[in-house]
């Protein structure tokens, strides 16, 4: 089963009757809450360049963060795990209304959530070359239509 219907399944049955997805495309989390994924990826670098080292350039292990689900329906959104043979479990859900997006286009498109209330900022994510999947993310967020 591909990690696409692992995640159409498990939103069969957490969404309420008349929730309607919005948008749902994959990303890499660069900051959750207050847990910064920077310092975990230099970390792991860290290490990875310790064992090329050690090993005299013979193994080398590549880091990334840990891919993630984000799902906006029309009432939350949800951010899920995007765990290699196993259905995805929710991390974080927040309703639409209380929540806003904006997003940022360089090289790689980058979404940020922020509260409303405060601005105070939420999630921050990477959805790599996916210009359309940043733009539909920000739309269903604000209610505009993409």
């Amino acid at each position: 089963m591909s990690a696409k219907s692992r995640l159409q399944k498990v939103l069969s049955t957490a969404l309420e009757r008349d929730e309607v997805v919005l948008a749902q495309t994959g990303m890499q989390v660069k900051k959750l809450r207050s847990r910064d994924e920077t310092a975990r990826t230099l970390a792991r670098t860290a290490g990875s360049v310790a064992l090329g080292i050690a090993t005299a350039g013979t193994f080398t292990v590549v880091t990334s963060t840990a891919p993630s689900w984000l799902v906006v329906t029309s009432r939350r959104v949800l951010v899920l795990t995007r765990p290699e043979f196993a259905d995805p479990e929710p991390v974080m859900a927040l309703p639409v209304a209380d929540v806003t997006a904006r997003r940022k286009q360089r090289i790689l498109s980058e979404v940020t959530i922020d509260l409303r209330a405060d601005g105070e900022p939420l999630l921050r994510m990477n959805l790599g070359c996916k210009p359309r999947a940043a733009r539909a993310v920000v739309a269903a967020i604000e209610g505009d239509p993409a």
